[in-house]
């Protein structure tokens, strides 16, 4: 009997490149991921820098005030005013720094500790009058992300903020995610102070108005101001009457010529305080009293 053997040759041997190029790619995601939260560190820290109207006039930049606001187990909304008139007051990279260190804690824990139980919102209001409200917990990694991609991205808008219908908004929701225990519930305002804007309306007939920008002089149109539907008088009973739990609303003006009076009205009947912020890097704690 004669008996063949059939030789296959050694086992095809397993390829590894392709897990480890898989890591790779993973660790310089996270490299990456780590380089970008301490690059905005270090611009809401004011690293190599320094701040000099901050040591200037003795304030301190708006990336020190925004974590002293707020502590363990907050709702918190941020209601940024990125209108024409804040922008061009060259205010918006402040703010996107010192948002920016609001999260960055939960990413880099060199930068700072993180308040635990944090659920907040951070809403840009120059594009909605009443602009939907959605809270998230700044401990879950893809909402602090998100967070920093947002705060980095802030853009002027050509639409008008309207301050009074924003803060009503955020009032509401408020209400919506205030489930009975023991939370602070904070509102932070940060706006110049100026409601409201300019709106189109057409004519059948050939109109100008002189006090409409300069880029909407266009033929059979004209514009006139509009404001919010709520006033100031209009949210002071809200916040006395306010039926949400340890409400507490700041409101910053920023700009050496904001509208001191009626956002200090809306602190204190917020049971919150206005914090008068020259610029993004220079701002002045109320005197203790």
């Amino acid at each position: 009997m004669v008996v063949y053997y059939i030789s296959y040759g050694p086992p095809p041997r397993r390829s590894f490149w392709r897990p480890a190029l898989l890591a790779l790619l993973i660790l310089l995601a996270l490299s990456v991921a780590a380089a970008v939260a301490y690059g905005i560190y270090e611009l809401a820290s004011g690293g190599g820098g320094g701040s000099p109207q901050a040591e200037a006039d003795g304030g301190v930049p708006l990336a020190e005030v925004l974590p002293e606001l707020y502590q363990d187990d907050t709702n918190i909304i941020f209601l940024v005013d990125t209108s024409e008139s804040v922008a061009l007051g060259g205010h918006l990279p402040a703010i996107g720094q010192a948002l920016a260190r609001v999260a960055l804690p939960y990413i880099d824990g060199g930068a700072g500790q993180a308040p635990k139980n944090i659920r907040a919102a951070l809403v840009p209001f120059a594009e909605d009058r009443e602009p939907l409200l959605k809270l998230a917990s700044l401990e879950e990694s893809d909402v602090s992300m998100g967070w920093l991609i947002e705060a980095g991205e802030l853009r002027i808008s050509d639409h008008p903020a309207y301050i009074y219908d924003a803060v009503d908004a955020a009032h509401a929701a408020l209400e919506e995610y205030d489930d009975g225990t023991v939370r602070d519930n904070v509102i932070v305002l940060l706006t110049d102070g100026s409601d409201g804007g300019f709106e189109r309306v057409s004519y059948p007939f050939p109109v100008h108005a002189e006090s409409c920008p300069l880029e909407w002089k266009e033929t059979e149109k004209m514009c006139v101001v509009e404001e919010s539907e709520l006033s100031q008088d209009d949210l002071i009973p809200l916040f006395v009457n306010s039926r949400v739990s340890n409400l507490k609303v700041y409101t910053i003006g920023l700009d050496p010529i904001a509208d001191r009076e009626s956002l200090e009205l809306l602190a204190v009947a917020g049971g919150g305080q206005y914090i008068h912020c020259s610029s993004g890097y220079s701002c002045q704690w109320p005197e203790p009293e």
